[in-house]
């Protein structure tokens, strides 16, 4: 009884050890959310201050930022609202996944290796105007169709993860990983491969 009793204080020192990692991870999550939240307001107050001295202001971004602040104050939305909330939800997912990407080339393109320098140009402008930066004309229109091909691909891709869903039974693979994704589509077409033999 004795060695179960070790294997028992063991796995509760790992369970503690996890979810204190757990724990961390969450609380730095958090002190993010409060900066990009924090940072939003101040985005928020500083467009509404322009837009009361006249000033040309980019009124999607207004438009977007006082959703958000009102979502996160529990405010009633309407059904148009909410509707457009989940647009701007999805688009920053998707500016989160680019920037990410943008980040991965350029450290990539520094160790010398080749990147496809069109991608690299879109992401630099999805880069750019996230921080706020103010784009050319051209380069708006660029980014435009740079969004609605990403749109899009995500779309294509949704459908096709609900087909492969169908196979996949629980499949808890994380989506921001596409390798895993493949290797649990392998998995499961091999799983299927060895059911017929």
């Amino acid at each position: 009884g004795e060695g179960q009793g070790r294997m028992k204080a063991e796995e509760e020192a790992a369970s503690l050890e996890a979810e204190e990692e757990f724990r961390l991870k969450h609380d730095l999550e958090e002190e993010v959310r409060k900066q990009k939240n924090q940072l939003e307001l101040d985005e928020l107050n500083g467009l509404l201050d322009r837009q009361a001295q006249g000033e040309t202001i980019d009124e999607d971004r207004l438009y977007e930022l006082e959703l958000f602040d009102r979502h996160r104050h529990s405010e009633e939305l309407t059904d148009d609202e909410l509707v457009d909330l989940e647009f701007f939800k999805k688009r920053r997912q998707r500016h989160d996944r680019c920037r990410k990407e943008y980040k991965d080339l350029l450290d990539r393109q520094d160790n010398g290796e080749e990147v496809d320098e069109d991608r690299l140009y879109c992401l630099e402008l999805v880069d750019k105007k996230s921080l706020g930066e103010a784009l050319a004309d051209d380069e708006m229109d660029d980014l435009e169709a740079f969004e609605a091909e990403e749109e899009e691909r995500e779309e294509n891709e949704a459908s096709l993860e609900e087909k492969s869903a169908e196979v996949v039974i629980g499949n808890i693979v994380g989506k921001e990983d596409p390798a895993a994704s493949a290797r649990g589509h392998s998995e499961a077409l091999l799983a299927k491969a060895s059911d017929i033999n």
